[in-house]
This record gives structure tokens, sequence and C-alpha cells, in this order.
């Protein structure tokens, strides 16, 4: 199964900001919309990724991993835009 890079970034946004809402506001989307794509991924994937009996929510040992592949992503992400703003600025070739 492929899993989208997006709700990598969104696991690890929402893990790292300490709630769906939080998370959200970090990587600005609305929290309806990162709900919703927690949802699609759980039916997609076919389990839980958070415990939600629990305030704040319990991530699964499935959704720390894939939280952490996010954080990868994110990082990478970071590394282009600055390596493209170096390019543009003429600091780099």
């Amino acid at each position: 199964m492929k899993i989208d890079s997006e709700h990598l970034v969104i696991l690890a946004a929402v893990l790292d900001g300490g709630g769906v809402v939080e998370g959200a506001a970090s990587i600005g989307k609305s929290q309806p919309s990162v709900s919703r794509t927690l949802a699609l991924l759980e039916a997609r994937i076919g389990e839980p990724l958070f415990d939600r009996t629990r305030r704040p929510l319990k991530p699964s040992e499935l959704c720390e991993t894939l939280a952490a592949q996010g954080r990868r992503v994110l990082e990478a992400q970071r590394a282009a835009t600055e390596a493209l703003d170096r390019h543009r600025s003429g600091k780099a070739g």
C-alpha cells in the first residue's frame, strides 16, 4: 500500500503540535480537513492511529512510526526550499 507523503506530514504535525487543532495550524490547514484526512488514513490502513478515549490523543506505535517518516518529509522539504533560495540569491550554483 502506498501512503501519501502529505498524510505523513499531517501525522507529524498533529503529534508535534500536541493535537489536531495545533497540528492543523502549524501546516496551514483547517482542523476539519486534518480530521478528515486522519479518518481516511485510518480507514485505508484498517486500524486506529490514536486512542481517542484519552486526552490528549495518544498515538499508536504505528502512528509514531509514520509520524517519524513525516518529519523526514518535512525536513526534505525544508532542505529543498533552502537550496532553491540559495540558488535564486546567487549563493549557490
